[in-house]
């Protein structure tokens, strides 16, 4: 995904933003702002996706997060009584210069390279030329949580990492299959995600996730950098102002 022309990153100064914008990036900073629902993706379309999701799980495995897996490193820095429970929850890396749904090293680093949805794709990358705009996408990828897994308790930046250190950035959540036993906890709050709606998922609250029913649970996972007349006026601001 190529940055637009029409591409304003929002910034930590906050003079350079749009009034509305900062508004929005204050209820972020301060944690006022945690999970919110922001739009229900196209019900064809939809399944088009949930279709590919089942079609890549059963096709290969994805990436187990095991014990040395950075992710449950990271975690356990955080929340060191957590340990990831085996063969319970599998990534795939769905946006990369590889091709490759296991190859997660440009996942969490910006690095200017040809990055492309994986050629296996048709529903996803459409789902991102028609919500997401201009907006430039750090990451994209599956994470699939089997009955019983859970993630603990940890937090992330919110502002930016090497190569765009002042810009911001957030994670946003598309539950593929979920059940009601799935619950995420946010700074000790709970909050249950629907399939099919899009989600803002702050990433800067403390948060973990557990999958306490028996059915796998599959969610699109991505992060993105904040664009101040695309993502954050067009899609959070009105959620945000309708959710109060």
């Amino acid at each position: 995904m190529t940055t637009d022309p029409q591409y304003r990153p929002l910034l930590d100064d906050v003079a350079l933003n749009a009034p509305e914008s900062n508004d929005v990036l204050d209820g972020l900073v301060t944690g006022e702002i945690k999970v919110l629902r922001l739009f229900e993706c196209d019900p064809t379309l939809f399944a088009q996706i949930k279709q590919e999701a089942f079609g890549l799980v059963a096709a290969q495995q994805g990436q187990p997060v095991d014990a040395d897996h950075p992710t449950t490193v990271y975690v356990r820095s955080f929340d060191p009584s957590w340990s990831v429970k085996p063969d319970s929850i599998q990534q795939y890396s769905l946006y990369n210069s590889a091709n490759d749904l296991l190859y997660n090293d440009e996942d969490h680093h910006w690095q200017r390279k040809d990055r492309r949805f994986n050629s296996r794709l048709r529903a996803v990358p459409e789902f991102v030329r028609r919500y997401l705009g201009h907006s430039v996408l750090q990451n994209f990828r599956m994470q699939c949580i089997r009955g019983g897994g859970d993630l603990g308790r940890h937090r992330e930046k919110i502002l930016g990492i090497p190569g765009r250190e002042r810009q911001f950035k957030l994670r946003f959540h598309l539950p593929v299959v979920t059940n009601p036993a799935v619950s995420f906890t946010m700074d000790d709050l709970s909050f249950v995600m629907e399939e099919g709606w899009v989600y803002l998922f702050n990433q800067a609250c403390t948060h973990g996730v557990s999958n306490e029913g028996t059915e796998l649970r599959i969610h699109l996972i991505f992060d993105c950098y904040l664009a101040d007349d695309d993502i954050v006026r067009r899609l959070i601001g009105p959620a945000w102002r309708n959710a109060a």
